[in-house]
């Protein structure tokens, strides 16, 4: 059954901005799909202009520091450019 996890999102949005290629984290959504699966949805801006594999290595950086700082096992981002600069955390 899915649940929400005891997750700090500040520190998680913390953690993501310490990658120098992102610039704002938002649209965040967590939750656990049971005691061992975690699951992050969300939206970066990211500052510079990239091709696919380069957001496939972006993605990844992303992934391994969650999993190893929140043990967040399943991540899914989309990258944007300005948009959503104005948004927040969560919506």
């Amino acid at each position: 059954m899915e649940a929400s996890p005891k997750i700090d999102l500040d520190a998680v949005q913390e953690a993501i901005l310490t990658i120098p290629e992102i610039i704002k984290v938002h649209h965040v959504h967590v939750w656990m799909i049971d005691e061992n699966h975690i699951m992050l949805d969300a939206h970066i801006n990211v500052k510079i202009s990239c091709n696919i594999a380069q957001l496939d290595e972006l993605y990844d950086k992303v992934d391994k520091l969650l999993n190893d700082k929140f043990n967040i096992t399943h991540v899914t981002l989309q990258a944007e450019g300005s948009r959503g600069l104005d948004d927040s955390l969560i919506d």
